[in-house]
């Protein structure tokens, strides 16, 4: 049998109505030692949506939205988790007519005290990328074109459109990872990521899902090692990486698996699973699927199975086996 550790982070999610519409959501903690359920926030009427939330281990931080489709009205949170205060980050842009500017899903990323996000700018299609400290309430643009930031303190990290033609992608301009160190102010862009789906910075490290989505690539921020971990095939698409010193994991529509980062290898998974998530030592995945299924009925199971470990003290070798749960 394996133990581990019971994890600092607590689990984040909304509560939500049965039927829709017909009540605010609230969003809550579940502390992961004692199962006790917090409601931290509710939200200000029944069509308000949580679309992002991130968190260390002293901040949670969520936007939240009602107009759709483009979820344009969002506003930004932080929750102290030392004292429970709540206060205002950042409030949707208006444009001149007075409505909030559509712009990219408001997904923002945190990491020292620093919070990352997407903004639209009046008069212009680009996106900025903001900044804000929480401890001062310094406010930062990164840049005014970038797209899906993402943090690793001292480095925040972003897409970058240029003039470029892509390679990956036909009829598309390039899109490039810049990083950006905040203690620093250097900036560089990486020379082999060629307009990336998605991407993921840990540390001195970057993941990225190559621009036709079958290819999970991972290298280090001075380009001195890259690895293909992962291919699927021409009908997946690899999303949402994460990773920590010892997994990248991602979500997929076919291909589940993590790639062990010390034993350099890829684990795959032998049962079908919605999705897989890394922060900090945390590791969580859901499961479709669990050895307790009743095997007798005659009803699709459409159950779901949370699985949360710690990575730090994952065995190495157990690694095999604990992912066949």
């Amino acid at each position: 049998m394996f133990f581990c550790r019971i994890l600092p982070l607590p689990l984040i999610g909304s509560i939500q109505p049965a039927s829709f519409g017909t009540e605010a959501h609230k969003l809550a903690l579940l502390e992961v030692a004692t199962l006790k359920k917090t409601v931290i926030h509710q939200l200000p009427n029944p069509e308000s949506q949580v679309i992002g939330v991130t968190v260390d281990e002293k901040w949670i931080i969520w936007s939240e939205a009602s107009r759709q489709p483009d979820f344009g009205d969002w506003t930004l949170y932080a929750y102290n988790r030392s004292n429970g205060t709540i206060k205002t980050v950042a409030t949707a842009p208006t444009g001149a007519d007075g409505q909030p500017l559509a712009g990219a899903f408001l997904l923002p990323k945190v990491d020292q005290d620093t919070v990352v996000w997407p903004e639209a700018q009046p008069g212009t299609p680009n996106i900025a990328i903001k900044s804000v400290n929480l401890v001062t309430g310094q406010s930062t643009t990164l840049t005014k074109a970038g797209l899906a930031p993402a943090i690793s303190w001292p480095n925040v990290a972003w897409i970058e459109p240029t003039n470029e033609p892509s390679k990956q992608v036909v009829g598309a301009s390039k899109g490039v990872i810049t990083v950006q160190n905040l203690e620093t102010g250097l900036k560089k862009t990486l020379l082999n990521p060629d307009t990336p789906l998605f991407f993921s910075i840990y540390k001195n490290s970057i993941v990225w899902v190559s621009g036709k989505g079958q290819e999970l690539i991972l290298t280090d921020l001075a380009e001195t090692k890259q690895q293909i971990i992962a291919t699927t095939s021409s009908s997946d698409t690899f999303q949402f990486p994460t990773m920590n010193d010892k997994l990248v994991a991602w979500s997929s529509y076919e291909k589940f698996g993590v790639w062990d980062r010390q034993q350099q290898k890829l684990i795959d998974f032998k049962v079908p699973v919605a999705n897989e998530l890394i922060n900090g030592n945390a590791f969580m995945w859901i499961s479709l699927s669990h050895e307790v299924t009743d095997k007798t009925s005659t009803k699709p199971d459409t159950s779901q199975f949370y699985y949360l470990i710690d990575s730090s003290v994952l065995p190495t070798t157990m690694l095999s086996s604990f992912f066949t749960l």
